[in-house]
């Protein structure tokens, strides 16, 4: 619970102060988690029927939907795994 109010929190603030593409910088070299890895972890926060994958602005952003049934937009850091943005579609 505390997790997703965080998360929520962080998907308001932090669109406002950076990018994705500046929120998922990664250094050479490093070693990126993999697609399912992604799944896993937006499947973790409460998101289902994640349907896509891809690389976006640098995170790895997982299209499925929301508790609430709505589309949404999932941006995850491609190494630490983090939640950095939620978008609704």
């Amino acid at each position: 619970m505390l997790r997703m109010i965080a998360v929520a929190a962080l998907a308001v603030i932090f669109p406002l102060a950076a990018s994705a593409e500046e929120l998922c910088e990664v250094a050479d070299g490093a070693s990126l988690i993999s697609e399912e890895k992604v799944r896993q972890i937006a499947a973790a926060a409460g998101y289902s029927d994640i349907r896509k994958v891809e690389p976006e602005d640098g995170c790895l952003e997982a299209k499925g939907m929301n508790r609430d049934g709505k589309k949404v937009e999932v941006y995850v850091h491609p190494v630490s795994g983090d939640i950095v943005k939620i978008k609704l579609e």
